[in-house]
């Protein structure tokens, strides 16, 4: 979900995990450069929730997750 006071990126999450929150501005071959928003968040089954107050309609982004 987007706006112009940031994004909200939802999903799904599982007991005893870690997750971090990763973001690039494009997905062009040798261009994959995904940078840390967020690390070490704790699992809230059945979902997690992370805003990303910085992205503000400026640009697009894509978001990914990791499983620590």
């Amino acid at each position: 979900m987007g706006g112009t006071n940031g994004v909200q990126v939802a999903w799904g999450s599982a007991s005893n995990r870690l997750y971090s929150v990763q973001r690039a501005s494009a997905l062009m071959a040798g261009n994959n450069t995904f940078t840390n928003l967020a690390e070490h968040l704790l699992s809230t089954p059945p979902q997690n929730v992370f805003f990303d107050a910085t992205a503000t309609n400026v640009s697009q982004f894509f978001y990914r997750l990791k499983v620590e």
